[in-house]
C-alpha cells in the first residue's frame, strides 16, 4: 500500500496493485489523475477534494470527510464507493450512476445547497443526509442501516429497509396524479420504522381530472410515529391533509372553497369566474377541466385600420365603422363552451396629418415620389362581447373585453409610382401605424391600369 497526503503524493498516480491511501490532517485538494487496477483509499478528519478525471478500477473507500465535482472523481464507470464513518460532501448538482456502500451508521451525505441522484445504494449501514438540496433516491436502496433526512428534500418511491427519520428541516416531495397514484415508501424489515419529526410534505400533482376528493398512501411502516408540521401543493383548488395511522401515512386532496373568480386580474376574467363557479355549484366537480378551461378563456377583437390616398396637401378625415357579429357558441369544451349572443360593434375614428408627392417628368410619363404623416384618434369606447357559459342555461350574461386598443396612434408612410403613361403606373408603397402598444408595417407593390 502507497501511503501518504497531497503533499508527499503530488500529480498523477497509477496504482497497479495494492491501494493508495491519502491521511489528511487539514483540507486539501490533489490535482492529477488517478488511474490502475488498484484502490483509494482516504482517512484523517481533512476534507481531501479530488479534481481529477480518476480511472482506478477497484472502487474507493473513505472516512472522514471528502469532496467531488464529477462522478468521474470516484474512479472508473461503475466502481463502487465505500463509506466507513466518511461523509461526502458536493459543490454542485451531482448523478452517482456507480453503487454507494455504507458500513456502520456514522456515514454522511452532505450537499450543500445541491441536488444529489443516487442510483444504487447498499452496504449494512446507515446514512445521514444534511444541506438544502435534494436527496434524489432512484430506487435501488438496499442498505439495511437507517436513513435520517436531517435537512433539505428527499425524492424517492420505492423500498429501504431499517428506519426512516424525516427531520424537523426536512421536506419530503411526493409527485402524485389524478388517477390516484403517487410516490411511496415502504420502509421493511424486523424493527423497522418511520418518525417523522416536524418537517414539510411538498405535494407535486401532474395534469389531469382530478375529483372532488383523492387519497394516496405515501408511507408505510411496522411502526409510524410523529407529524409533519407543514403540507404544501401546488394544487390551488385541492387543499392537501394528512392522515397517520400506527402504521401508515395517508394523503387527501379536497376541493376547496376557493372560487375561480379569486384568481382574476380584470373584469372580463372575473366575469367569466363567476360563470364557472356558479355551473360548478349546480352540478360537475371537474376541478382540472374547469381550471385548464379558465386558465385559456379569452376573447380577442380583430383590429382596423384606415387606408390613405396621396395629395399634396394637408388632409383630416372622420370614419365610421359598423360591425355586427352573429351569435355564435364554441365547440370542444361541453358545459365549458362560451356561447356569444348576436351584437354591434362600432368605430368613430379621426385622421389629421399632411402628404407630400414630389413628381419628376411629364408627357405622360416620369416618377412620383409621396411621403406621409397622420395623426389618428379613436372615438368610440371600446365595447363588450355579452357571453355566458354553454352549459349554464340560466345564469345571468357575463361580460368579455377584448384586447385594449390604444386611442391614439401614428400613421407614416411613403410610396414610389413609375409612370409609363397617362393610363399605365408602377408603384411600391411602405405603410406604418405606430401606438404606444401596438405596431404595424404594411407593404404593397403592384400595377395601376385606368381606362
Amino acid at each position: 500500500m502507497l501511503l501518504g497526503n497531497v503533499d508527499s503524493l503530488p500529480g498523477a498516480i497509477v496504482v497497479n496493485k495494492g491501494a493508495v491511501g491519502f491521511y489528511q490532517i487539514d483540507d486539501r485538494t490533489h490535482v492529477g489523475q488517478i488511474s490502475g487496477a488498484g484502490l483509494l483509499i482516504k482517512y484523517g478528519p481533512g476534507e481531501l477534494t479530488l479534481s481529477g478525471s480518476n480511472t482506478h478500477t477497484s472502487g474507493t473507500a473513505f472516512g472522514g470527510p471528502r469532496r467531488i465535482g464529477s462522478d468521474a472523481a470516484l474512479g472508473a464507470a461503475g466502481s463502487p464507493v465505500l463509506l466507513a464513518g466518511g461523509e461526502l460532501r458536493i459543490g454542485n448538482d451531482l448523478t452517482l450512476s456507480r453503487p454507494v456502500l455504507f458500513e456502520g451508521d456514522a456515514n454522511t451525505l452532505h450537499t450543500g445547497a445541491f441536488d444529489l441522484h443516487l442510483a444504487v445504494a447498499a452496504g449494512g449501514g446507515g446514512v445521514i443526509r444534511r444541506g438544502a438540496g435534494t436527496l434524489h433516491l432512484n430506487g435501488g436502496q438496499t442498505h439495511a442501516g437507517p436513513t435520517v433526512i436531517a435537512g433539505g428534500g428527499l425524492k424517492f418511491s420505492g423500498t429501504l429497509h431499517g428506519s426512516l427519520t424525516l427531520g424537523a428541516a426536512s421536506t419530503l416531495h411526493v409527485s402524485v396524479d389524478a388517477g390516484g397514484h403517487a410516490d411511496r415508501i415502504d420502509v421493511t424489515g424486523a424493527g423497522s420504522s418511520v418518525t417523522l419529526d416536524g418537517g414539510r410534505l411538498a405535494v407535486f400533482a401532474s395534469d389531469g381530472d382530478y375529483a372532488a376528493r383523492t387519497s394516496y398512501t405515501i408511507l408505510t411502516a411496522p411502526s409510524v410515529t410523529g407529524s409533519f408540521a407543514e403540507v404544501t401543493t401546488d394544487l390551488a383548488l385541492l387543499t392537501p391533509a394528512v392522515g397517520i395511522d400506527t402504521d401508515r401515512v395517508m394523503l387527501v386532496l379536497t376541493r376547496n372553497d376557493v372560487q375561480f373568480a379569486d384568481f382574476a386580474a380584470a373584469s372580463d376574467q372575473r366575469g367569466a369566474g363567476h360563470a364557472v363557479d356558479a355551473l360548478l355549484q349546480r352540478g360537475g366537480d371537474d376541478a382540472a377541466a374547469i381550471a385548464n378551461a379558465f386558465n385559456t378563456l379569452s376573447v380577442r377583437e380583430v383590429g382596423h385600420g384606415i387606408g390613405s390616398g396621396y395629395q399634396i396637401e394637408p388632409y383630416a378625415g372622420l370614419a365610421w365603422i359598423g360591425q355586427q357579429q352573429d351569435a355564435f357558441t364554441e365547440t370542444g369544451a361541453g358545459a365549458l363552451n362560451l356561447s356569444v349572443a348576436r351584437q354591434q360593434f362600432d368605430s368613430v375614428r379621426s385622421t389629421l396629418g399632411v402628404r407630400t408627392r414630389f413628381a419628376s417628368g411629364g408627357n405622360g410619363s416620369g416618377t412620383d415620389f409621396t411621403l406621409y404623416a397622420a395623426w389618428a384618434h379613436e372615438w368610440a369606447s371600446q365595447g363588450t362581447l355579452s357571453s355566458r357559459l354553454a352549459g349554464d342555461v340560466v345564469g345571468a350574461p357575463f361580460q368579455v373585453r377584448g384586447a385594449a386598443a390604444s386611442r391614439n396612434s401614428a400613421q407614416v408612410g411613403l410610396g414610389l409610382a413609375q409612370r409609363i403613361r397617362d393610363d399605365l403606373q408602377l408603384f411600391v408603397d411602405l405603410d406604418g401605424e405606430f401606438s404606444r402598444d401596438q405596431q404595424s408595417v404594411g407593404f404593397s407593390a403592384g400595377v395601376n391600369l385606368r381606362w
